[in-house]
This record gives structure tokens, C-alpha cells and sequence, in this order.
């Protein structure tokens, strides 16, 4: 999704909603992160809020994703919502024209600084996306995960593994006197 900077006026707003497209998500998701592939299997639907403050634009907005994750303690696919407000400050470079066709955007203290009159932001909101994505994804709080000893998923049925659901277990204290 672009912006042409030039043609937003001084306290004019742009308000639009576009999607991020799985193909977009995943073509850098493995070098970002090591995430399933299978994620992300909706496109991303985000909304934008873009308003010119004297030469700066500041982008607000929201997105929406329906991701497909496995849970780390069953190993069991379930659906979760992802949905986060972001905010960017976009910055044109001090006394720096750019070159032609090249696109440049850098951050630096929170503010990203653009050196074209076009401006793609699907690269913000998706690296804003990534950073907003769970260190660890639970089907449910109370999760109990799989068997230690015959892996039968704990959260379905009734359990009827013959060994003790707990292997490691605390010396007893006749042992530790022994020692």
C-alpha cells in the first residue's frame, strides 16, 4: 500500500482499509522468525489513518489477523485472533533528495525517515506484525499437554498411560540420608 506524500495536504487525513496478502506475509516470515508456514492462512486485513502534520505524516491504524498456530504443549492446531493498534511518525530526510528509483526508508528513535514522494507502508505494518506475534502460542491456559512417557494429547479423554504422569520425581529423604 503506498502514500504519495506530495499529494496529502497539511492537516488533510486519508483514512482506507487494504489487506496484507499471505504470499506478502510469508515471502520474509522465515528470515524474521521461525514461524509455521501455515500461520497465516487468511490475508491480514488492516486499516489506516494518515494525516500530514506540517512536512511529517503520521500512520495510525489497526490490524486483524486470523492465525492458524500449533500450540507448543499439545501440538494441536486451534484459531487465534491477532489484533493490535500501531502507530508511526514518517519523517522526509533533512536536506536529502533521493535518487531516483531508489526507495529508501530508515528508522531511527522511533521515527522513520523517507527520502521518496511515494511511500510503500506494508512493510511497516507488516514488521509491525511480526513483532506483535505471541513468543509462545497456548490453545488454552490450561493446556496440559502431551504424555511425557506414551504422548496421548492430557487435554482429550481420560488418560490411561501405565507409567506416573510425573517421571521426575524428588528423592526420598531415606535416600538422601543414605548419601
Amino acid at each position: 500500500m503506498q502514500i504519495q506524500t506530495q499529494q496529502l495536504r497539511p492537516g488533510q487525513e486519508l483514512r482506507f482499509d487494504f489487506k496484507l496478502g499471505v504470499e506478502y506475509i510469508q515471502e520474509c516470515l522465515h528470515t524474521q522468525r521461525d514461524v509455521d508456514e501455515h500461520l497465516f492462512s487468511q490475508d491480514v486485513n488492516v486499516h489506516i489513518e494518515a494525516q500530514k502534520i506540517s512536512s511529517d505524516i503520521q500512520i495510525k491504524g489497526y490490524f486483524h489477523a486470523d492465525l492458524t498456530p500449533v500450540c507448543s504443549r499439545c501440538a494441536e492446531t486451534y484459531s487465534q485472533a491477532l489484533e493490535k493498534d500501531y502507530f508511526f511518525l514518517l519523517s522526509p530526510y533533512p536536506h536529502r533528495h533521493h535518487s531516483k528509483g531508489v526507495f529508501e526508508l530508515e528508522e531511527e528513535d522511533g521515527i522513520y525517515y523517507f527520502s521518496d514522494p511515494m511511500i510503500d507502508i506494508a512493510p511497516l505494518i507488516r514488521e509491525h506484525l511480526f513483532l506483535n506475534l505471541p513468543m509462545q502460542y497456548l490453545c488454552s491456559e490450561n493446556c496440559q499437554g502431551l504424555c511425557l512417557h506414551c504422548g496421548d494429547n492430557l487435554n482429550v479423554g481420560k488418560h490411561h498411560c501405565k507409567k506416573s504422569p510425573n517421571p521426575i520425581q524428588a528423592p526420598s529423604a531415606s535416600k538422601e540420608a543414605d548419601v
